[in-house]
This record gives C-alpha cells, structure tokens and sequence, in this order.
C-alpha cells in the first residue's frame, strides 16, 4: 500500500482518475478493504482499485497530463489495491 499522506494519483471506475493521498484503512468500515483516499474532490473508502505516486516535478493543476485510467492491473505506472502494491 502507499505511504501515508504522499501525494499520489488514484483511480475509481465510477469517477476516473484524481490526486490525493492515502490515508490508511478506516477499520470501522471495513478492516480489510477500507482504504481510504482523498483529495480536494472528496474521498473514497473501499472503491479505489489503483494508485500511483505523482512524479517528482509534476504540475497538477495540468489535468490534461494526468495519467490515463488503468486498462488493467498492470497498466504501466499503476498499482492494484487489491495486490498491496
């Protein structure tokens, strides 16, 4: 899982691809698969399915350079919650 609090992108079917953070597992919601990202749109417990960290440098008030929605689990850049990564 990603260090808390780094800044990162993180990707939801439902709503595409965002920068926050991650905040950790919210164990009231569910222990296992609460994990917790925010950002200034909200947040998700339990839905995001994949991360990455932001590059060193990067302008994310370009949003039209942020990375393309995950295809799969192995999409280049990306990690999957559900493996840990």
């Amino acid at each position: 899982m990603p260090e808390k609090e780094r800044l990162l992108f993180y990707f939801f079917d439902g709503v595409g691809v965002h920068a926050g953070k991650y905040d950790g597992i919210e164990v009231d919601y569910c222990p296992e698969t609460g994990h917790v990202f925010g950002g200034a749109n909200g947040w998700l417990t339990g839905d995001v399915t994949h991360w990455m960290y932001v590059p060193e440098g990067f302008d994310l008030k370009d949003k039209e350079s942020y990375p393309a929605p995950p295809e799969g689990a192995y999409e280049e850049g990306w990690q999957c919650v559900e493996e840990g990564g």
